[in-house]
């Protein structure tokens, strides 16, 4: 809502404020005449609103120093509770374009999203927010630390990073009986989740063409109670590496692009009606090259642009999700294995107005 900062000195004083008011509401329900099959529901809603402070301040001793700390503060009106976030950092400028910094300071995040696991193991991401009694509150301690050099058309950036996450939480499907019939309940499970990872960026500019490079590796893992024995296992988003190229070129008001995306396979769960072990496999490799072609026009009160992307040329299959299902007969059962794959090749035309 506001913004605002003061300068004196060296000092640079930055205040503000806000607030977010989140709602949701899903149901899901799945019935079946097969009395092997459980009735499978769940309806849930949940609204909270969220106010935050936040202050910080920038302190330049020299010109090859620089220190800041800070506060957010955020409030949640459901649990009548204030949740105190400090953060600091140093940035050290040892020669002129080099820039050597660490970051650090505690983090909370009020809605996300988090697994849901039917009956044969299938995932769903569902919206959570935060109960009466905070489960589900997830504060994170975050440390950075970081190099970065520009010269000329030269940035070459590269950074690790460590994260640590309480509140995790899991929403697992067990079965019961009803009146006579099988029914299934979602049983929260509460975690913790662990992140740490290197991230290489490099970019050259030169005349009418920008090459980038970025590179990343990263592990997360998480430990959920009554969970494979809680024991740590691979998150379900992790892509221990990811790549991606890209280059473009400008004239005279077009602009040609080319992209390729790299990601090695994240994980998935295998099919299982075991609730409390989860057995994991990986997905194949993600990739996939993106060009697009571009026109600005610009006249003196409006302007527009207008061109054309085509989305993986190549038209590789990428899985990207699998579902199981569980049939019955009065001879046997099997299951079926249903893959979800992101867009095939995919052209898309565009046309944008501006008024100035």
């Amino acid at each position: 809502i506001y913004d605002g900062e003061v300068k004196s000195g060296i000092f640079t004083h930055q205040f503000g404020g806000g607030f977010v008011s989140n709602y949701f509401n899903f149901r899901l329900q799945s019935e079946t005449s097969d009395e092997d099959i459980p009735v499978d529901s769940l309806q849930r809603k949940s609204a909270q609103h969220i106010g935050h402070l936040f202050v910080q301040q920038v302190v330049e001793p020299s010109g090859w120093l620089k220190i800041r700390w800070g506060l957010r503060i955020n409030y949640n009106e459901f649990t009548e509770n204030l949740h105190w976030q400090p953060r600091a950092g140093l940035e050290f400028f040892p020669f002129p374009g080099v820039k050597i910094y660490y970051h650090t300071g505690l983090y909370t995040q009020f809605l996300s999203k988090v697994p849901l696991i039917d009956y044969n193991h299938n995932v769903e991401m569902v919206w959570y927010l935060p109960g009466d009694r905070g489960t589900g509150l997830l504060k994170s301690i975050h440390h950075v630390a970081g190099f970065q050099w520009e010269k000329g058309g030269f940035l070459f950036n590269g950074e690790s990073y460590f994260k640590q996450t309480s509140g995790k939480q899991w929403l697992f499907a067990e079965k019961y009986i009803s009146k006579n019939q099988s029914r299934i309940q979602y049983v929260s499970h509460v975690g913790e989740e662990m992140n740490w990872g290197i991230d290489l960026f490099a970019q050259f500019r030169h005349s009418n063409w920008n090459h980038r490079a970025g590179y990343s590796f990263a592990n997360c893992e998480e430990k959920m109670e009554g969970i494979n024995h809680n024991s740590w296992f691979p998150s379900l988003n992790n892509h221990r590496h990811q790549l991606q190229l890209s280059e473009m070129f400008t004239l005279k008001g077009w602009a040609v692009s080319a992209n390729w995306t790299y990601r090695s396979g994240q994980p998935k769960i295998l099919s299982s009606t075991n609730s409390t072990t989860l057995e994991f496999d990986r997905f194949d490799y993600f990739s996939q090259v993106d060009a697009s072609v571009a026109k600005n026009i610009r006249f003196r009160h409006f302007g527009m642009s207008t061109g054309i992307s085509l989305l993986n040329i190549l038209n590789r299959l990428n899985i990207v999700e699998v579902d199981y299902l569980h049939l019955t007969s009065e001879s046997n059962s099997y299951d079926i294995q249903s893959n979800v794959s992101s867009l095939s090749f995919t052209p898309v035309f565009f046309l944008k107005f501006q008024v100035f």
